[in-house]
């Protein structure tokens, strides 16, 4: 890629002219429109809501959420919403009739549980809880 500055027949400077296969490429305008377009997608992208808020924001309430039974997990049968485990901490024994795989409805009070970095004993045979959403007690009934 040749350069040139790009004189005018007066002498004076223009805007400078990239010369690509022998052809004159003018870059200042794209490249302009280039940041602002990337620009513009970043502060898109920073505006829209995060899946996760959603269920942040349902922290402590009385919810109603659908997902696939699954488990056994770590602490309990989940199931996932917007990529996030949410532990089903059933009372009495409903959950054992109910098979792995099928969809249910869950009821309850949504809980968060958050993971204290300093409980770490440096003893690989100890696990720390990881930070979890969970419902105690869990109402759940096959979704039809």
């Amino acid at each position: 890629m040749n350069t040139c500055d790009g004189r005018g027949s007066n002498g004076q400077a223009s805007t400078r002219v990239q010369r690509r296969f022998g052809k004159p490429v003018m870059t200042t305008g794209f490249r302009l429109t280039s940041y602002l377009l990337g620009a513009t997608v970043l502060a898109a992208c920073s505006l829209l809501p995060h899946k996760h808020d959603r269920l942040a924001s349902q922290t402590g309430s009385q919810v109603t959420l659908r997902g696939t039974w699954s488990g056994p997990g770590k602490l309990a049968d989940f199931i996932v919403v917007d990529d996030e485990t949410v532990y089903l901490f059933v009372a009495g024994s409903d959950d054992s009739r109910i098979p792995y795989g099928t969809a249910i409805v869950a009821r309850g009070t949504l809980e968060h549980y958050t993971a204290r970095k300093s409980e770490h004993t440096g003893d690989p045979a100890w696990a720390a809880l990881p930070s979890h959403y969970f419902i105690k007690p869990a109402q759940i009934e096959v979704d039809r």
